[in-house]
């Protein structure tokens, strides 16, 4: 199927790398769960009723509350009082799950952070985004070593490459990933998305790091959906769902040289516990076959030459 088989672990997102975004931290226009409409940045001074939401600036995320009064404490210190309900909008990409994103209207999203030396960017969860760029500066100030723009736009292929082209609508792609970044330890990421003017745009995730090896996939790889929701049924048959979203679950079947498999088991050892990216073949046509989520491997050597991995990811929602 494919020889670029891999994943990627990527860098963690802080105050102390992220230079910019231009999405604000607080969104005044983003409606929250309750209806009121805009970002709330937490006042220890507040009597916070049931239910009110509030912001921290410590944590980027939003909170909660679940006791009511007035409490000094920042809300990730206080769990018994505040409810953690999900990152702030400037930072929503930055987290480990796809069901958050970070929107804009104004037609484009920059976001400009220092994750050491990476070769690979990968993106999830692209709504309304027609372009990516990106610029890579050897270290701050620096000097310019990576500069590309993508278009997202694609021709689902048919019968005729011609026919497709002048009576298809064009696809866009809701995932994306850019290679072949040179490394520099000091490196500095400028990712700019651009949409239609004056349309919202997302992105859930953005990875920057180095993709790692796990063979030639075989043909069978699958994509299976683990719904969340529950169905409840009483006892004269009606039926109520209570919608939850869900996710996707990877599984495929990797070859190698023998001589590589130490390295890939170690590598997927490395990143126990801890979300990766994960592609099955950099073929856009398989773009269903891309997640973010825990891997699990196993290595098998099957002859004196040849191995096998067998993959599995379990995705975040």
């Amino acid at each position: 199927m494919s020889g670029d088989t891999a994943f990627l672990l990527g860098a963690t997102i802080t105050d102390a790398n992220l230079v910019s975004c231009s999405a604000a931290e607080p969104d005044t226009t983003r409606v929250m769960p309750d209806g009121t409409v805009g970002e709330v940045l937490f006042n220890p001074a507040t009597n916070y009723a049931i239910g009110a939401y509030a912001y921290s600036s410590v944590t980027h995320r939003v909170y909660k509350n679940a006791a009511g009064g007035v409490n000094a404490a920042q809300p990730h210190t206080a769990p018994t009082r505040w409810i953690d309900a999900g990152p702030t909008n400037r930072w929503a990409w930055a987290d480990w799950y796809r069901s958050t994103a970070t929107t804009v209207t104004s037609g484009s999203l920059s976001i400009v952070v220092r994750p050491g030396s990476i070769s690979d960017v990968v993106l999830f969860g692209l709504e309304g985004v027609v372009s990516v760029r990106v610029e890579v500066l050897d270290a701050p100030g620096g000097n310019l070593i990576f500069d590309r723009t993508y278009s997202l736009l694609y021709w689902p292929s048919g019968e005729s490459p011609w026919i497709t082209y002048y009576f298809d609508l064009p696809q866009v792609r809701q995932q994306f990933e850019v290679n072949g970044i040179q490394p520099a330890n000091a490196s500095q990421v400028t990712l700019t998305l651009t949409g239609t003017a004056g349309q919202p745009l997302s992105l859930a995730a953005a990875l920057f790091g180095r993709y790692q090896a796990l063979g030639c996939a075989e043909y069978g790889a699958s994509a299976r959906q683990r719904p969340f929701s529950k169905l409840e049924e009483d006892d004269f048959g009606n039926v109520k769902i209570l919608r939850r979203g869900f996710t996707s679950d990877i599984r495929a079947v990797a070859y190698m040289d023998t001589s590589e498999a130490n390295a890939i088991k170690r590598a997927v050892d490395n990143v126990a516990d801890v979300p990766v990216a994960l592609r099955i073949s950099r073929d856009a046509r398989y773009d269903f076959l891309r997640g973010f989520g825990l891997l699990t491997a196993e290595v098998e050597a099957i002859a004196p030459n040849d191995s096998r991995t067998s993959i599995e990811l379990k995705g975040f929602k």
